[in-house]
């Protein structure tokens, strides 16, 4: 713990002023690190509401990038700690991370009706879509949501019991309570809360004991009028080993589905964070990282936070070689090239002889549609892009050109023997590197 305070305090201090520095962050006191809950000391009040107020996201991030890892963080006066107490006991909400709020959530198509069925749970607990279920791939926003719900209800009503709670916390505090006969008091817990969020539900799955607490925990909920509101990384009918029972009740109220963001909206979440942690992105290198990762939010999050560290560390410009290698590494542990439609081009375009801009060009000179087009079929084929997006990375190409040429190499591959071996070559240099 206090190393990883020690750590998170050099980074801080490339971040803000030296009287800053010194005034608000060199004066807290770090006191327990449990279960990802870096728990902090302030002096005065004068300085809790400083930096709750002001620098929370900045020593959030601090924290996170000092332990490689995402935590929730918790600030109170010296005079208000008592070890050995659980973070729950001290306060039902804590739980809640500060950075997932709406106003930090970005909307595109690919969400836009689950956000808006958050939005209205929150201004109207239990009135409206009671249960809430939302589902999706990991790294969607899920956990975003629900916790800006949370923050929504609290901050509208100060005296809301919110619970978030992972389904195998869940799950374990019942094994706990079975084992230490404190049946009553986990469902004094679970059943007397205004509002229940349970994430990643699925994984309750063929847990006998736990369905059977958390069916009674829903209807004695349900009955009061409380908000119910899950997460899952499938809709109820496909959670295996659940018992029908819970599923009815699950589909009963609202689902609500979460699809991977497109390209524009990766790009408008990358300067999201970019502008909320204070960190300067050239818009190339923003465009690189949202052609590269396509399908998982809390990844580009990951990357973010990496190109970072190295601006930090290096104090070099960022370049799209350096943020290539950390992507590499990102994925692939350093033995592979990245999967984009950049690197495949980079290839062809050296392959070939071929500069990268007359590939993207509307130049239609035999030669040059003719590496075009294998361009285009390697994107789909390799990065597995659908025909808009490699049509948008050619220069606005309309969906048809490239299934067109898509069709015409995959159809000459079947009688030439030479671009046969090309596309095996370019296809090995790309994946593997020259």
């Amino acid at each position: 713990m206090h190393k990883i305070w020690e750590r998170a305090l050099s980074i801080l201090k490339d971040e803000v002023s030296e009287i800053a520095y010194k005034t608000w962050f060199a004066t807290l006191s770090p006191l327990e690190f449990k279960n990802q809950v870096f728990l902090l000391s302030a002096p005065n009040d004068i300085h809790k509401n400083m930096i709750t107020g002001k620098y929370l996201p900045l020593l959030l991030n601090a924290l996170e990038m000092a332990s490689d890892q995402e935590l929730q963080l918790e600030i109170i006066l010296q005079e208000e700690y008592i070890p050995n107490v659980q973070t729950q006991k001290r306060h039902l909400n804590s739980k809640l991370n500060p950075r997932y709020t709406f106003e930090e959530f970005v909307v595109g198509e690919n969400n836009k009706y689950a956000h808006a069925a958050c939005l209205a749970v929150a201004e109207n607990p239990a009135k409206i879509y009671n249960p809430l279920f939302l589902y999706g791939n990991s790294g969607l926003g899920k956990t975003h949501l629900i916790h800006s719900v949370g923050h929504y209800i609290t901050e509208n009503n100060p005296d809301a019991k919110v619970m978030y709670v992972a389904s195998e916390k869940f799950t374990n505090d019942l094994i706990n309570a079975i084992k230490d006969g404190r049946t009553e008091e986990f469902r004094s817990i679970y059943r007397y809360v205004d509002v229940l969020m349970i994430d990643d539900i699925h994984f309750i799955s063929g847990k006998v004991r736990a369905q059977e607490e958390l069916f009674h925990c829903f209807n004695t909920l349900y009955e009061a009028n409380k908000q119910l509101i899950f997460t899952s990384d499938r809709p109820p009918k496909e959670i295996a080993v659940l018992e029908e029972r819970i599923k009815t009740r699950f589909e009963s109220g609202l689902l609500m589905d979460l699809q991977p963001p497109d390209f524009e909206t990766r790009v408008a979440i990358l300067r999201k964070k970019a502008q909320s942690n204070n960190i300067e992105i050239p818009d190339n290198i923003i465009d690189l990282v949202a052609n590269t990762i396509k399908s998982n939010i809390r990844e580009l999050e990951g990357v973010l936070k990496r190109i970072h560290v190295m601006k930090t560390l290096s104090h070099e410009p960022i370049t799209e070689d350096k943020v290539t290698d950390i992507l590499r590494d990102f994925f692939y542990g350093g033995d592979d090239v990245v999967l984009s439609n950049q690197e495949v081009l980079k290839e062809v375009s050296r392959y070939f002889d071929i500069p990268q801009e007359e590939i993207l060009s509307k130049k239609r000179t035999k030669e040059i549609a003719y590496v075009r087009q294998i361009a285009m079929y390697l994107c789909r084929e390799i990065v597995g892009d659908s025909l808009k997006e490699v049509g948008n990375f050619f220069g606005k190409k309309d969906h048809s050109t490239v299934l067109h040429a898509c069709d015409k190499i995959e159809a000459e591959m079947k009688k030439d023997i030479e671009l046969q071996n090309q596309i095996v070559d370019l296809t090995k240099n790309i994946k593997h590197g020259n």
